[in-house]
């Protein structure tokens, strides 16, 4: 292990820190280096499930794209026409994976949703209603059209991987969440899960709280997209109202894990646990003008990376994710780092917006404390 000048803040004071400015009330971080575990700490249980947010973009809809390619059932060049005969043309499974389909960020599909079925925020809302409301948010989505032709530009788009999520659902010929279970959780020994509306469970109240209404309220940008009653939240449910108008389950939010499950797929992509072509899938994508994706993944971004300074910086570079509600994976795929922070940010409001100092300062702690004394220190 490194040694670490007396000078650096460790990553458990990093996050201290973070929970008395209230950056998060809950969280769970788990590192590991070349294979071994180097930390484990949270204020909360390690078998405490979070809302994984976006991170459902690559350990859920990702990899099980990884799965269904290595099985021959898709590739980075099947149409979207292929699996959903309705999908806008021109648009192959890649486009979608490296944000590249011309898709807009963000649509509030579940609003109609909302207003056409006002119980839909009850616990108690009826089987028959939430499938109806599933049925209208995927119209609307059906409905979406791409902004820009494919290639022409990187837009990071919930939208785009809600078609994603569709389309795999076709190619695997199931729901979402059985496939998850069957090809990605099953096999890694993950815990992770989607949680299906219809099928509550009083375990739910465990997890960390990231908000207290449903509908959520607009994001800071998204002002003004909707303007909708709430009603208090059903503990335990995805933050995100889209993948909770479908249902739970969704391509682009949904997932529910422990930080041990999104650092055992962090490992599992570092030993190359699906047989496909890596070096394709986790390389940048050069096609695309100005893009820093990964074929699902992002990369570190210049200077103010949520990675911080040291992680990426070997050939083969680092490759993750960030999830709105304050969570993150990062992977330096030199030094085989897997770093995982999961946090409840948005329990306070979604304008809370601490976490973006917090992130970097404690992937630098990790590199200092863990890996070595890193780059312009």
């Amino acid at each position: 292990m490194a040694k670490r000048s007396s000078t650096v803040k460790t990553p458990a004071a990093i996050l201290e820190e973070a929970v008395e400015g209230r950056a998060f009330e809950a969280f769970r971080a788990e590192v590991w280096h070349r294979q071994k575990p180097c930390l484990q700490l949270g204020n909360v249980p390690a078998d405490t499930f979070f809302d994984l947010a976006s991170l459902t973009k690559v350990l859920g809809t990702t990899a099980l794209f990884f799965a269904l390619w290595q099985e021959g059932r898709v590739s980075p060049y099947t149409p979207l026409r292929a699996l959903l005969p309705w999908a806008p043309g021109g648009i192959c499974l890649a486009d979608l994976l490296f944000h590249r389909a011309g898709f807009v960020a963000h649509e509030p599909l579940f609003a109609e949703c909302f207003q056409k079925f006002p119980l839909l925020a009850r616990p108690d809302c009826p089987r028959e209603l939430r499938q109806k409301a599933r049925a209208l948010c995927l119209s609307r989505l059906f409905g979406t059209r791409p902004v820009a032709l494919p290639g022409a530009s990187s837009c990071y788009s919930d939208v785009g991987f809600m078609w994603l999520g569709q389309a795999l659902e076709s190619a695997g010929q199931g729901p979402l969440q059985t496939l998850f279970d069957n090809l990605v959780a099953r096999p890694l020994g993950l815990k992770a899960h989607f949680r299906m509306l219809e099928y509550p469970s009083p375990e739910w109240e465990k997890s960390p709280c990231t908000g207290q209404l449903r509908p959520r309220p607009p994001a800071p940008g998204q002002e003004g997209l909707w303007q909708l009653p709430s009603l208090p939240s059903v503990p335990g449910t995805v933050d995100d109202d889209n993948a909770f108008a479908l249902g739970g389950a969704a391509g682009h939010a949904g997932l529910f894990g422990r930080a041990e499950d999104v650092v055992r797929f962090g490992q599992a992509l570092l030993e190359g646990h699906w047989a496909i072509p890596y070096e394709e899938a986790l390389r940048v994508d050069t096609q695309t003008p100005g893009s820093t994706r990964a074929m699902g993944f992002d990369t570190p971004s210049g200077e103010g990376s949520s990675a911080g300074r040291f992680f990426g910086k070997g050939p083969k570079g680092a490759v993750g994710h960030l999830g709105f509600v304050g969570t993150s994976l990062w992977i330096d795929l030199d030094e085989e780092v897997v770093a995982v922070l999961l946090t409840n940010r948005t329990v306070w409001g979604r304008d809370n917006l601490q976490i973006r100092q917090v992130r970097p300062r404690f992937h630098e702690a990790v590199w200092q404390t863990f890996v070595g004394p890193g780059l312009n220190t």
